[in-house]
């Protein structure tokens, strides 16, 4: 019970510090919304998870195609020059 009350506690904490964030960012940066807020923290979380995968030995990525937009294709190509390099040799 307590094991879970903490979890619970823990959790909440979470979620009130994202709600500050996004509210102090919202009205500090004139025209973001808190859905532009909550996009960034996401591609974020999605570049720190490759990162940590990548770092793991024996891990391979794929890059796998979805619906392009002017933004996804900027980072798949971004994603597929950094998976790239470290097979290959530049100077």
């Amino acid at each position: 019970y307590l094991s879970g009350v903490g979890v619970a506690r823990q959790r909440k904490a979470i979620v009130d510090g994202l709600r500050d964030s996004i509210s102090h960012f919202s009205e500090q940066v004139h025209g973001s919304t808190a859905k532009d807020v909550i996009d960034l923290l996401l591609l974020t979380q999605y570049f720190d998870m490759l990162k940590d995968v990548g770092n793991q030995p024996g891990t391979s990525t794929f890059f796998l195609p979805n619906k392009k937009t002017p933004a996804s294709a900027v980072r798949d190509g971004l994603l597929q020059a950094s998976a790239g390099t470290k097979y290959v040799n530049i100077k």
